[in-house]
Parts: C-alpha cells; structure tokens; sequence
C-alpha cells in the first residue's frame, strides 16, 4: 500500500478501520507519518477499535490461559493504544465510532482510546450509536 500512494497527493490520504482493521488503519497512519516527510495526515476513522490484542484476550478468554501462552499464539500485537497517540501526535484526526452495545469489542476500549489522544491535547471524536452492535455500525 505504501508504493502504491508514493503518487498520491498528501492531503487526499484518510484512513478507516473497523475492528481488527482499526488495529491496522492506526498502525499504517502511525507508519505514514513517520516514513513521509511531506505527508499532510488527513482523517483516522475508526470503528469498534480495542486497546491491543492482549486486552481483547481478557475480555473474550479471562483467566482461561495464561497471558504468556496467548502471546506465544499471537506474535503481533495490534496495538492501538500505543500506535493511535502516536497516530494522533502526528496530525491525523482521529475519530472514534463505538456501539454502546457491541457484544465483543467493549465501549470502554473505545473511550479509553479517545481520552489517551485528548490527555495529549489533541481532538478526538467520539461517537457511541445506540441500538446496534459490532458490526452494525458500518453497514
């Protein structure tokens, strides 16, 4: 992907991820703007976004296996709380739609997300849609 925009204009660059696909929006738009000098960030759109994959492991398995095991299973960690900030501190404006009632990614990883860019002073929108869940807020 990152060939295929060396001819994109800047500004025309936005960026959207639902889930696990928010993961790896942040993590592009954290690369983006580390890897261009010229790159003007546009808009990070992200949909039912979780913390990082070791936070989803506690919510969807608990106690049931050991961390170290999971992280043995699963090498990248997908994390946006530590690629979002850096997403964020590099221009890109960041906002967030997460169900109040999704089943699998809690609200909770949304608005923790929202308040890590806002305590860097940056603009983060958050938007909690009533009456659906995970994947009904993008159809």
């Amino acid at each position: 992907l990152l060939r295929q925009l060396k001819d994109v204009p800047p500004s025309s660059v936005n960026l959207f991820g639902h889930s696990l696909g928010a993961a790896a929006a942040s993590q592009l738009a954290a690369k983006l703007a580390r890897s261009r000098a010229d790159f003007q960030p546009g808009k990070l759109v992200l949909s039912s976004p979780f913390l990082s994959i070791d936070a989803m492991a506690a919510v969807l398995f608990g106690n049931l296996f050991p961390r170290w095991l999971l992280r043995s299973l699963v090498t990248h960690r997908w994390n946006n709380a530590e690629m979002l900030p850096t997403a964020a501190a590099a221009g890109w404006e960041v906002s967030i739609i997460h169900p109040k009632m999704d089943e699998i990614v809690p609200v909770q990883h949304g608005e923790e997300l929202c308040d890590s860019i806002q305590a860097q002073g940056k603009i983060c929108t958050l938007t909690k849609p009533e009456g659906c869940g995970h994947n009904d807020v993008v159809f």
